[in-house]
């Protein structure tokens, strides 16, 4: 498929709003939301790794009672699934 008739795919989806920008999410931020979001910019965590990534990584661990492994992309996760897959048989 080529990337326009991608782009008119989305556009046909998206409100008819004439000059913005194609938009696919808004974030919107209430409660606490913005205080972990400024404090992660402030202490220059922003990636993969920090306070909230290995707290959010705990929390999984309790929940499963297994070790957690988080990846940052779907690519990533769908290569680790496929690894995984093929040791366990």
């Amino acid at each position: 498929m080529e990337p326009a008739s991608i782009l008119k795919a989305i556009k046909h989806c998206l409100p008819k709003e004439s000059g913005s920008p194609i938009s696919l999410h808004q974030p919107s931020f209430c409660g606490k939301e913005w205080e972990y979001v400024k404090e992660c910019l402030d202490t220059g965590w922003v990636s993969s790794v920090g306070k909230y990534v290995d707290e959010f990584e705990k929390a999984i661990e309790l929940v499963n009672n297994s070790l957690c492994l988080p990846s940052s992309t779907n690519l990533t996760d769908d290569h680790l699934n496929h690894l995984l897959s093929q040791l366990n048989g």
